[in-house]
């Protein structure tokens, strides 16, 4: 079973008592004729209580 979480920029989705999702804006062109830059990317920080990481696509 899959769970869709949907979530604003800065937004912390906690996903397990020791895990915390927190969603981050991301810089990424995008488009490929005139109407570029319309779509929003993020990025994700996980963090737990020994490590964080983050990334973007």
């Amino acid at each position: 079973m899959r769970l869709v979480h949907e979530a604003n920029w800065y937004e912390t989705v906690r996903h397990t008592p020791q895990l915390q999702i927190v969603v981050t804006p991301a810089r990424h062109f995008s488009g490929r004729t005139f109407t570029r830059d319309k779509s929003l990317w993020e990025g994700f920080a996980l963090a737990t209580p020994e490590r964080r990481i983050s990334f973007q696509w």
